[in-house]
Formats: C-alpha cells, structure tokens, sequence
C-alpha cells in the first residue's frame, strides 16, 4: 500500500512531465510547476506526520468488490442464478447495487466454465483464420438426432476449421460431399479433408457433422466471442492489480415509470469509476439486420434512464465487438458515429482498456 506521501509525489512527478512538454502553453506549464510546488510542501509535511501515525489509504469500496469477486467466483457455471443469489451478489457489489438504486433490476446472469473460457481462447487466437469456418457453422441445420449439416467452401482455412472441431470435441465429420461432383460410376463423390485445398474457394463441400459437444458448438455459434472479450479484459486488469467487478451475460430490466426496457449486456464491469458495457457480435452483415440499431436503441435507453433518476453521472464506457473478416469497419463505424458506442476488433480490446479505462 502507498503512503499518502508516496502517492502526492507520483501526482507531483506527473505535473512536471506534463509541464516539459514543448506543446504546452507558457501560462499553463507555469500552473502546472506551482501546483507540483504546493503538492512537495504538502508531501513534506504528510511524511512528517507518517512518522508518527498510520494514514489509512484504503479504498472502503474494495472490500465490498473483493467480497463480490467470491460470491461470482462460486456462482454457477453456465446457469442463470436463483433470484436469492442475485440479490446477495447486488447487495455485495458497488455496480450492480448502484444499477439498484437507480431504478434497474438485475434479472439474471450468466457465468462460463474455466473449459469455456480455455476454448474461446483457442478460437479467439485463430479467429482470423476460423472466420469463414464460425461463418458456415452458424448456417447449418438439424441432420438427424446428433448431427448437423450444412455447407463449407472449400479454403485451407476451413480445413483447419474442421480439423479444430475433430481435436477440440466439438464434432467429427461424417459424411462430405463435394457439391456437384460424382464419380464414374454417376453416384456422389465422397470428399475428404485433405482435398480442401485442391479445389477452388467457389466450390463448396456439403457436410454432415456428428456432434461431440453440444454446449461447444453452441460456443461456436457466436457466444465464444463474449468469453474471449471478457477473458481479455479480466486478464488485463489482474495483471495490472486493479481492483474491479466484472460480469457476462447481465439482463436487466428498467422500473415501469423510467421506461421499463429490458435488456442485457455480453460483459458489464466497473474498473475505478468507470462502467464498461460490451455487446458482442458475429455473423456476417450486421449492420443490414439492424443489429447495430437495436444496440444504439438499448444503450439510449440505458443511458437516459440512468441520468433521470441519478443525482452524479456515471461514467459509461459503451462497445460494439465484432468480426471484421465478416463485416465493413467502416460501415459499423459511420452508423455508431456520435452514439458514444466505440466498435472495436477482438484485437482492440486490450489496447482499449488501457487507452481509455486505465488512463
């Protein structure tokens, strides 16, 4: 733990560099000096009385998010929650219970497994190169009890796409067929693996999947990507030494007489006093199914909902992850152009965090 002393030489050491730098304004540089000045005289004065008395700089919040980390530690892989453990973890937590008391109730949430979470990050590494592959996944349909069908186009990608799902225990191919091709004898040619890469990308390969794993390949179909981002952000802030909340899969809905929206959020935290709010999304064309509209519609709500009823403004940190290989940046970009919503890559995340949470 710093001494205050400590603490008010860090603030003074960040003055100075702030005023040596050459954009600086003479009048504000020499502000910047004066305060660094008063705060050395104060620094002074506080180390005289540490020498003598124990200054407690604790945060008291911390305790209480400490005590909300256990209770979501021991809640419940991939269940939502008795109403009772709900309302203990709001009480618990400085978030949930500032939500509270702003007239918005927790109605659930949803925690993944330590395998869930090992799994997303296999995919989250990869997912430049299983893009297309977590595409055609998400367009197959029910074969017979087990299975799943549907089509892939033939790239190296998707090779190794499905050469993952055989070694993860998601599923294994049974039978593929290569679309519109037959053997000499006229009957439909069987297609393996291997051939992925001796067609060409147009050509597709009809593919019935056995299923493994059902939870996995429900992963797959988009959810995969909440527990990447929330790992993200969780791994960053440990390996900082923050103190902070955060969860996945928070519904909520608004009392009647502020609107009485429900909704929920993917991943929904408290870093310092900031509130970080993120929907994930994946699938190709987003924007064309509105789904960029609907969170620009849920976050308005929320926002404005919680300045009618709140005396201090928090201050929420809204984002849109998504999957560039799949959708246009820059189109996600114009529609969320002054919603205060921020569209992110998986791979800005982290560099997010550290940009404008941690700063």
């Amino acid at each position: 733990m710093l001494l205050p002393s400590a603490l008010l030489r860090e603030v003074k050491a960040i003055l100075e560099r702030n005023a040596g730098k050459a954009a600086v304004a003479p009048k504000l540089k020499d502000s910047l000096l004066a305060m660094a000045g008063e705060l050395d005289g104060i620094a002074v004065r506080l180390t005289a009385v540490e020498d003598s008395i124990v200054l407690d700089s604790d945060d008291p919040e911390k305790a209480r998010i400490a005590r909300a980390a256990q209770l979501w530690k021991g809640w419940p892989a991939n269940a939502p929650g008795a109403k009772a453990k709900i309302d203990l973890l709001v009480q618990a937590s400085p978030l949930l219970d500032s939500l509270f008391r702003r007239a918005i109730d927790i109605n659930g949430m949803r925690k993944f497994s330590v395998q869930d979470f090992g799994f997303a990050i296999r995919i989250g590494d990869d997912y430049e190169q299983f893009s297309t592959g977590l595409r055609d996944i998400r367009r197959m349909t029910d074969g017979k009890e087990g299975e799943k069908k549907g089509s892939f186009k033939c790239s190296d990608d998707n090779r190794a796409f499905i050469a993952f799902l055989k070694s993860a225990g998601v599923a294994e191919p049974g039978l593929m067929l290569l679309n519109g091709e037959r053997n000499a004898n006229g009957e439909k040619k069987h297609f393996k693996l291997e051939w992925f890469s001796d067609h060409p990308p147009d050509r597709s390969v009809f593919t019935v999947l056995k299923m493994k794993s059902a939870a996995r390949f429900r992963l797959l179909q988009g959810e995969w990507l909440t527990a990447y981002v929330y790992q993200i952000i969780d791994d960053h802030l440990r390996r900082n030494r923050e103190s902070f909340e955060l969860y996945t899969d928070v519904s909520y809905r608004m009392r009647g007489d502020i609107g009485g929206v429900a909704g929920d959020f993917d991943v929904l935290g408290k870093v310092r006093s900031r509130v970080v709010c993120v929907e994930c999304k994946t699938g190709f064309a987003i924007a064309e199914r509105n789904t960029v509209q609907a969170v620009i519609d849920k976050t308005t709500a929320l926002r404005a909902a919680v300045d009618a009823v709140s005396q201090e403004k928090m201050a929420f940190h809204f984002y849109l992850v998504f999957d560039p290989h799949q959708n246009d940046e820059d189109e996600i970009a114009a529609l969320l152009n002054g919603t205060g919503i921020i569209p992110l890559r998986p791979d800005q995340v982290r560099a997010e965090i550290v940009a404008n949470i941690l700063s």
